[in-house]
């Protein structure tokens, strides 16, 4: 049953590659893995998400729901809550030519989802007065890999004392080495040689990343990377870590110098 939501799944959510700048993008396929064949693609565009359900209604049929302003009523840097109308669609036969002037939509509830970044949460939706309420969690069928050369920087927000670092400093001459369970990435760190080495793992199309580095000017540390989105472009993720007595957390990131080639179909 995995197998066939995958599937189904491939046919109907939208590439997810950093869709937005308000929030840690929730777009993907959500699902639960204790339920395998349902599930609700959720595309995020600023402050709204377009939700689709495909579940299954009283009588155990295949049914289909849709959210499609569903949009952001709290969000901070842990999490959000998005809430909308719930709508069932009804029309012809999908064939050519297609009637649009045939569709009709009804507003059968509303739905609401509370995000924890980044992969967990809460869908809860009612149905002419039924209401349905689960945890979800994004679904992975396929590693990203960030393998590649890259220039970019790391930028440091926030930190744990008042004599911590501060700012922004450049990375040059970034080479990253990925497989399904390893993360690897050097380059030049304000002006030092530095290597990181980690583990790998994935929710939904966001990568994360934990280890220790260590540079050729005797910095080191331990580093997180959260939320590493990959596209043909680069890579950007959430920092944090600890280095010289110092706790700290930012952003990182990179333009691909690579050509990617792509497989035609």
């Amino acid at each position: 049953m995995r197998v066939l939501l995958a599937a189904f799944a491939l046919a109907l959510a939208v590439p997810a590659q950093a869709a937005t700048s308000f929030s840690t993008d929730v777009t993907d396929l959500w699902w639960n893995p204790d339920e395998s064949g349902w599930g609700v693609n959720l595309i995020q565009q600023n402050n709204i998400v377009f939700a689709t359900f495909f579940v299954y209604d009283a009588n155990n049929r295949a049914h289909w729901y849709v959210a499609s302003s569903m949009t952001a009523t709290t969000a901070s840097a842990s999490g959000a809550t998005f809430q909308g109308d719930l709508f069932e669609s009804n029309g012809p036969w999908f064939g050519v030519p297609f009637n649009a002037a045939g569709v009709a939509r009804n507003r059968v509830g509303t739905a609401t989802l509370q995000v924890a970044f980044p992969a967990s949460g809460i869908i809860t939706y009612t149905v002419n007065g039924a209401t349905v309420t689960k945890a979800i969690r994004r679904q992975t069928w396929a590693a990203n890999d960030a393998s590649g050369t890259y220039e970019g920087a790391r930028t440091i927000l926030s930190a744990s004392s008042s004599g911590c670092n501060i700012g922004s400093s450049s990375f040059s001459g970034i080479r990253i080495a990925q497989s399904q369970a390893t993360f690897s990435m050097s380059g030049n760190l304000a002006g030092a040689s530095c290597q990181f080495n980690g583990d790998y793992s994935q929710d939904g199309h966001l990568g994360a990343s934990s280890g220790t580095f260590s540079c050729s000017d005797g910095f080191g540390g331990t580093y997180a990377l959260g939320e590493i989105e990959t596209t043909l472009y680069g890579f950007m993720a959430r920092y944090s870590g600890s280095e010289r007595n110092c706790t700290v957390s930012g952003r990182i990131g990179g333009v691909r110098t690579t050509i990617i080639r792509q497989v035609a179909q």
